[in-house]
């Protein structure tokens, strides 16, 4: 409980721009903020709010470049995948990292995404193993089962792109575990967005993703 208040305080201090709060927490709390940034996507807002060092300056900005320069290529690579999930028919929507990098421009230099998420509709199974077979992943989901009884995971499939980023398939927002009868998937599914200026790629809404940052805090309790 301790460490999601402190969470909630480095998020108060991003939202609001607060540089006394973010002294003032980062001297009290300097250990468990360590941990706490080591896992959060949005730890270059709160140490920008800090007084860094010239030295401290430097690392953050190239850390900022990778961080730019890794999303470019997520988007590309996101660019290339929509196009095969239009032209098949398939309905999905990026989530998590590639949404929320293409939803705030903020974030392109500032939120680290680790892999490529994307929710498809449990219905259109049969057509994303048809079209990843085609692409010669050779996908190891079997589309007849019924994803919906899963007690186990809200992923179904990985695969690794010639980039070597990593493609994460999910069937559902929320674990399992956390409730029985995820109530985010079809939400998303049925508010996602094309980006008309960008390939017509669909993603989450802006709500969606506040709800899904929501559920990240409060029940995986890790920032996204």
């Amino acid at each position: 409980i301790m460490l999601i208040m402190i969470e909630q305080e480095i998020l108060k201090s991003i939202f609001n721009k607060d540089i006394d709060l973010a002294r003032k927490i980062y001297l009290k709390d300097k250990k468990e903020i360590t941990n706490i940034l080591k896992k959060t996507r949005l730890s270059n807002f709160f140490l920008e709010l800090l007084d860094l060092n010239e030295d401290n300056k430097d690392k953050l900005e190239k850390i900022k470049n990778r961080i730019l320069h890794r999303n470019i290529v997520i988007l590309d690579e996101v660019k290339t995948l929509s196009k095969l999930f239009n032209d098949e028919g398939i309905n999905y929507s990026f989530i998590k990292g590639a949404s929320s990098i293409l939803s705030f421009k903020e974030l392109m230099s500032r939120r680290f995404t680790s892999d490529i998420d994307v929710l498809i509709d449990i219905n259109h199974f049969k057509q994303l193993h048809t079209l990843l077979s085609k692409q010669e992943f050779n996908p190891i989901f079997d589309y007849t089962y019924d994803y919906s009884k899963s007690k186990l995971n809200h992923s179904f499939e990985k695969i690794k792109l010639k980039s070597g980023l990593v493609v994460d398939f999910h069937f559902r927002i929320t674990h399992p575990l956390h409730f029985k009868n995820c109530p985010l998937t079809k939400y998303v599914l049925d508010n996602s967005i094309h980006l008309k200026n960008f390939h017509n790629i669909r993603i989450t809404n802006e709500t969606s993703i506040y709800l899904n940052a929501l559920f990240q805090i409060f029940l995986k309790k890790e920032s996204d």
